[in-house]
């Protein structure tokens, strides 16, 4: 438990209570006109804390119930007051408490991504690397660079060499959502699996097929098979992206987006006709993407 994002001890007593941990906040004496050494230190002192903060795409993010978060300056203020305490002298030599300007947070919140571990994805479930190797553990994996958000209660037994019987059942669970579905071969069954499979480790592949949901009529289903995917491997439900025609850099930037979030699902949805896009096929078949930050010059490469 103590290496869920949020630190918590669970204790029986009293029909059963959750103990939040708090650690022992920094104590950061601020020097007056020095910015740049004071937001260094409370970059510092963030960078410090445990399974707090990590950074992705050049941007800073934290953990949430829900997802990766990217860290804006409010929620930067809200960081720094709990976990600094920020100090000032007062003509008296009395120590004095004081809050974050906003041009402090914005010079700390540019220096943070450098300070911090860098992760390529989160996974609310454990999985298998393309080497065997399996991830049950919270936390982040530092040979992938995954982070595992998930509760210990919820992370069965896996066992390292399953027989055949076992395999079979953890098919048949994993597939079950779906079996009301009628698939017009057995491909399509083998193509939702992969699917899954697939999303929690692509970060460790070089490349990755997409899949495309197609019915002869309209009502059958298509957009709730992919809704039903997202919500088993990101453990959320996710949004889906109408597909328009001929507009290359609006479908890049969306693109983008979803990967610098640290998602690890992008979903097109109603695309008729001939779907061509170059950033798609360049997302697919390699392990980065790049452009440039909506509204700035500053360029980043967030794992696809």
């Amino acid at each position: 438990y103590l290496m869920q994002p949020s630190p918590v001890i669970y204790s029986l007593n009293d029909g059963g209570k959750v103990w939040r941990l708090q650690r022992q906040q920094h104590q950061i004496a601020l020097t007056k006109g020095d910015r740049s050494r004071n937001a260094e230190e409370i970059a510092d002192a963030l960078a410090s804390e445990p399974d707090s903060l990590y950074a992705i795409g050049g941007q800073t993010m934290r953990i949430a119930p829900d997802g990766l978060r990217t860290v804006t300056a409010p929620i930067l203020d809200f960081l720094v007051g709990t976990h600094c305490a920020l100090i000032t002298r007062a003509r008296d030599g009395k120590a004095v408490r004081v809050d974050p300007n906003a041009e402090l947070l914005k010079v700390t919140l540019a220096l943070l991504p450098e300070r911090l571990r860098t992760i390529t994805a989160r996974s609310t479930m454990p999985l298998i690397t393309s080497t065997g190797r399996v991830i049950n553990r919270c936390g982040l994996d530092e040979e992938t660079g995954i982070y595992c958000d998930m509760s210990p209660d919820d992370v069965a037994p896996i066992p390292l060499s399953p027989t055949r019987k076992q395999t079979v059942d953890a098919l048949r669970r994993l597939f079950s959502p779906f079996r009301a579905y009628r698939f017009t071969d057995p491909s399509g069954k083998a193509a939702v699996v992969a699917t899954i499979l697939t999303i929690p480790i692509r970060p460790t592949l070089a490349s990755a097929l997409g899949l495309f949901v197609d019915s002869g009529a309209p009502g059958a289903g298509k957009s709730k098979i992919i809704e039903a995917i997202g919500a088993l491997v990101e453990g959320t439900r996710i949004g889906l992206k109408a597909w328009v025609q001929r507009d290359e850099k609006e479908f890049s930037k969306y693109m983008f987006s979803v990967f610098r979030s640290g998602s690890g699902v992008m979903t097109i949805d109603n695309a008729t006709g001939v779907v061509s896009s170059p950033s798609m096929a360049s997302a697919m078949t390699g392990a980065m993407v790049s452009d440039r930050t909506l509204g700035g010059s500053d360029a980043d490469a967030p794992p696809a």
